[in-house]
């Protein structure tokens, strides 16, 4: 409103220019602030005054809904919450339910937290609105990659190329798809194509590198990732660059190199102590229990004393004597976390043997043009989803579960592991014995040796089933009373074993002890069946199993610490005259997925361990390598379960 004069000298009030709407370019710029603002609060931790700077956003876009819609989308893309995160996808797509853009979006969020079905809907309307958009057909094509269904993935990688053949991060994407089913070849030529159109995209050398090292080929990842060039980057990407060149150095065996990397990974960081930690996970990934490793995570718990992920990595990688001293007996959460770890390895493994197992019935299928391994291919993706739907129905009902209640998480998570383990492993006879069938009627030797191939990976499927199921057994012990000769009851009565001949001797047969039964005698099948894995090639093996009651642990088990009281301990005895294991072997034999062997799944020894530290023993292997002493395993269980 402006004051004008009237003929009286009065005042009168007339309205003015409407100053509420602004010029484009000034709302644009209103909105752009609003959103760094936003974000700044959320980088903060203020989220409260995040969302109130957000409902200024809207009120300040209400006659723009297409671009509150996209301003949403922006937010939503840099934002690190997920609920909130598809909270403002949810309302974009409301807003601005026609466009590509932002379905693309929504979909590819959805999709990262495996809400898959809902994704590709989204996915399918982006595409029926525009489906030459190689943004979409790329997100699609990756989110059906990761979850199995690579068929219809290739299918949409290709049409995208067919669009944009010089597009990197279609080029990139399907490489990795194609690298993760072993198709190899195919993943070379595509990252070529893709650095040959930009040699130094930081993205393509990065996952080049990652490829590479997946291959073993780790000094030919190092020269990649080196020539993405830091200086132009800058900021957390540099330094995530740098913690991957470090951990790619210590595969390679150049400590020192490794070490000057690190380094520089905390001097681009914006957080020193989560750079640090993230350099002490890399190290422990190569070098378990490294004392480099230690020494970082220590200086991280002086300066800040209630750091949670750096107190569970030293709980992990401690010697007995110093993990004694710092934090006693394993803590339900700890034990919990590694579970659920372990875990979340184990159902990749299978998954990735199911992709593998499917690859190659793939490719017979295109040879063949049989319809009964087209039926393989449809039942091994009915496989995938099935586990899909009972882990998401695991996810949903231990959300229902306290915290606290440790007892009923680690039940949950037994559950499901043996219901998919039950589940996949029925459905791997039945194709087995298809598969076996289709050999038979083959009709040359190089198609038998394809069908045996495939068979083949249904037994390293199966491996890994086994594996879920074990490390979901030791969760809970069943106690009994039982004289320390029932352990060995076996081994008496049957002391050869294949090329193992195997004696006992037992200076306390009649001792009464108070435990799980069925648990130490799985303890002691593994170590025979350890011992005669990893000595193939001796002709006849010699095991001795002894056992003796004693009062007190000998020093060598936690030395230089004085346990309070007596305590009376069942000690089981473990040579062989095999190899013996390499001393520099020895600091990671009881880490998980870790192996000396080319068939082994790297968890024997771990679930042994983890099954005697429940039963409050100790574990641990004292052979000299080299001598005729062969592998020595001492076990120490404690009596008094019974009270």
């Amino acid at each position: 409103m402006n004051p004008r004069r009237n003929k009286r000298g009065k005042t009168k009030w007339q309205p003015g220019p409407d100053r509420s709407r602004k010029p484009s370019f000034q709302k644009l710029e209103d909105v752009n602030n609003l959103k760094s603002r936003i974000l700044t609060y959320v980088g903060q931790g203020k989220f409260d005054r995040a969302r109130q700077s957000l409902g200024f956003l809207r009120e300040n876009s209400q006659d723009r809904l297409d671009l509150l819609a996209k301003s949403l989308c922006d937010l939503a893309n840099q934002i690190p919450q997920s609920d909130w995160k598809l909270e403002l996808y949810r309302e974009a797509e409301g807003l601005n339910p026609g466009d590509p853009i932002t379905l693309n979006s929504y979909a590819t969020a959805l999709a990262n937290v495996g809400q898959t079905d809902r994704a590709f809907q989204l996915f399918d309307r982006s595409l029926e609105l525009k489906d030459t958009e190689t943004v979409t057909l790329t997100s699609y094509a990756t989110a059906l990659a990761n979850v199995g269904q690579t068929d219809r993935a290739f299918e949409l990688f290709d049409r995208s190329l067919e669009l944009k053949d010089t597009e990197t991060v279609t080029l990139n994407s399907y490489a990795t798809a194609l690298a993760n089913v072993g198709q190899t070849d195919r993943a070379f030529e595509l990252f070529d194509r893709s650095l040959a159109v930009k040699p130094e995209d930081k993205i393509t050398l990065l996952q080049f590198g990652l490829f590479l090292e997946a291959q073993g080929r780790y000094f030919d990842a190092i020269e990649y990732l080196e020539r993405i060039p830091l200086a132009k980057t800058g900021g957390r990407w540099a330094g995530f660059v740098c913690l991957n060149l470090g951990r790619l150095c210590y595969q390679a065996n150049q400590r020192s190199k490794a070490s000057e990397w690190f380094e520089r990974a905390v001097e681009y960081s914006d957080d020193a102590m989560a750079s640090k930690l993230y350099a002490a996970r890399h190290i422990l990934a190569t070098d378990p229990y490294s004392k480099d490793a230690v020494a970082i995570l220590q200086a991280i718990t002086e300066a800040m004393p209630g750091h949670g992920p750096a107190l569970r990595m030293l709980h992990l990688n401690l010697g007995l004597k110093e993990q004694y001293e710092r934090f006693g007996s394993d803590s339900e959460e700890d034990e919990r976390q590694d579970r659920e770890l372990l875990n979340r390895a184990i159902y990749h493994k299978i998954l990735n043997e199911i992709g593998i197992f499917k690859g190659i019935a793939q490719r017979l299928a295109k040879k063949t043009e049989s319809e009964a391994l087209r039926r393989i291919i449809e039942d091994i993706e009915a496989i995938s989803e099935g586990i899909a739907r009972r882990r998401d129905a695991a996810s949903a009902q231990l959300e229902t579960v306290p915290a606290d209640d440790y007892d009923r998480i680690l039940r949950t998570i037994a559950d499901t592991a043996h219901d998919i383990s039950d589940f996949v492993n029925n459905e791997m006879a039945v194709l087995k014995e298809r598969v076996r069938r289709l050999s038979k009627r083959a009709e040359d030797a190089a198609l038998t040796d394809k069908f045996q191939r495939l068979l083949g990976q249904i037994e390293f499927t199966e491996s890994g089933l086994n594996d879920l199921k074990a490390i979901n057994e030791t969760i809970r012990l069943h106690v009994n009373a039982f004289p320390v000769r029932d352990l060995f009851a076996n081994w008496q009565q049957n002391p050869e074993l294949g090329d193992a001949v195997i004696t006992v001797h037992m200076d306390n047969p009649d001792s009464v002890f108070h435990g799980d039964e069925q648990k130490i005698k799985a303890i002691l099948k593994e170590l025979v069946d350890n011992t005669r894995k990893h000595n193939p090639p001796k002709a006849k093996l010699r095991i001795r199993l002894i056992s003796r009651d004693v009062d007190s642990l000998p020093d060598y088990v936690l030395p230089g610490k004085n346990i309070p009281g007596k305590r009376k301990y069942l000690h089981i005895g473990y040579r062989d005259d095999g190899e013996g294991i390499p001393e520099e072997k020895k600091d990671w034999i009881f880490q998980p997925l870790k192996t000396t062997s080319a068939e082994g799944g790297g968890l024997g020894l771990f679930i042994i361990r983890k099954t005697v530290r429940t039963m409050r023993g100790y574990i641990l292997e004292r052979g000299v390598y080299g001598t005729t002493d062969g592998a020595r395993f001492e076990i120490y269980l404690p009596y008094g379960a019974e009270q």
